[in-house]
Formats: structure tokens, sequence, C-alpha cells
């Protein structure tokens, strides 16, 4: 299965494409502040690699493979950092008597960045065990389902009749689903897409509970201040 791995996430930078195309590309040089360009540029650096990095590996490039896995040491941390401060710069925006009606969503970025750091830092522990390494890199696309899917239904598709976030937590179930069933008569590393299912659930599940109270909505004053 993970030869077409490579495919998998070209369609995914199709889609961010078509997402971000309205409100992003087509905008510019739109009110955007400098760390969402330095946040775009690490994505299209991060998902440039993500499809690079199986064809690589089917052409036995192992030392360009190694080379550009090293360069994600520094995406990804860049990644989160620039999450972060766009989460801080968008709260600074918000007026002091509509936070208690946004601060839920303020969730959601945070909550990607745990989705692409767990499984990326997997990877990187696991690094000389293909099976392993291979499929926790699958796994940080879930990172991107959110913001990519969320985007495209509610730009391009009439208003739906379910939640916007439990539609990005179904996709991720079913992308999760079919890797489960393409690997199914393998013997190594079957239990991490599992696992990914499982935190998948957790991360998503937080997003209608705890992020509906009172002490996230503390965490997102102080976080502001």
């Amino acid at each position: 299965m993970f030869r077409f791995a490579g495919y998998y996430f070209a369609a995914l930078f199709g889609c961010a494409l078509l997402a971000f195309w309205k409100t992003y590309v087509v905008e510019l040089p739109g009110d955007f502040h400098p760390y969402f360009h330095v946040h775009a540029i690490v994505m299209i650096l991060w998902l440039s690699i993500a499809i690079a990095q199986p064809f690589l590996i089917r052409r036995d490039q192992r030392a360009l493979h190694r080379a550009l896995g090293r360069v994600s040491y520094v995406l990804v941390p860049t990644f989160a950092v620039t999450t972060l401060l766009l989460v801080h710069q968008r709260l600074g925006k918000v007026p002091d008597e509509m936070l208690h009606e946004v601060v839920q969503f303020f969730y959601l970025p945070i909550a990607m960045v745990v989705l692409l750091v767990v499984p990326y830092t997997l990877a990187v522990i696991h690094r000389r065990t293909v099976a392993l390494h291979a499929r926790w890199m699958i796994c940080t696309s879930l990172a991107m389902i959110d913001p990519v899917f969320g985007r495209i239904f509610g730009i391009y598709f009439p208003p739906l009749p379910l939640h916007p976030q439990l539609i990005s937590f179904l996709i991720s179930v079913a992308i999760l689903g079919v890797f489960m069933i393409m690997e199914r008569k393998q013997r190594v590393g079957r239990h991490v897409f599992p696992t990914m299912m499982l935190v998948t659930s957790g991360v998503y599940a937080l997003f209608f509970t705890f992020a509906r109270t009172d002490a996230w909505a503390g965490f997102v004053t102080w976080f502001r201040g």
C-alpha cells in the first residue's frame, strides 16, 4: 500500500489548493499576517516532501530520502510554532464581548498540531523500521483533513445537516478504515492505524466536550493575554 502513499499525499495537496484557492490564493496580496504566509510556505514544503518521499524509496534514492527527512526536523516545529502564533494573533482581533462565542473553535488549530506532531514523532522514533515509519508518516495527513475539507464543504457546498467537524472526523475515520482494509494481510505495524483512530477520535471528542468548558475558555483567555 505504501507504493501509493505519494499519490495519496498528492491528492491531498490538490484538495488543499482547492480549499485555499478562494480564501488565500485569489486574495493575494490580501490582508494576511506574515505568520500566515510562513505557515502556508511550510505546509507547501511539507506536502511536497510527503509526496516525494515514497517515490524516492521506490527508486532506491535513499540518501535523498534521508536528506529530505532531515528537512522535516525544521518544518514540523515551524508548523507548530506558526500555528500557535496565528492562534494568538487571531485571538487578539476578537472583541472581549465575543470571545466566549468563539473559544471552542480555537481548539481546532491546536488539535491539528497534535494530530501532526504525535504521528510524526513516532515516525522519527521508528525511522529504522520501515513498516512503522511509513504508517506513522501517512498518519500525519490527518492533521490536514479538517482545515482542508472544512473549507471545501463550507465554500463549495450548500449547508449540510452535519456539524463541519463531525464531517472531518468521519472523513478521517474513513481514510483510516481504508488503510486498515488495505493492510489486513500484513503482519508488522498493523496496530498503527487503529491506534491513530483512537487518537483521532479523542481529539475530535474533546472538541465537542472539553472545548466548550469554562476550563478551556480560561486557558484561551490566558493565552490571549
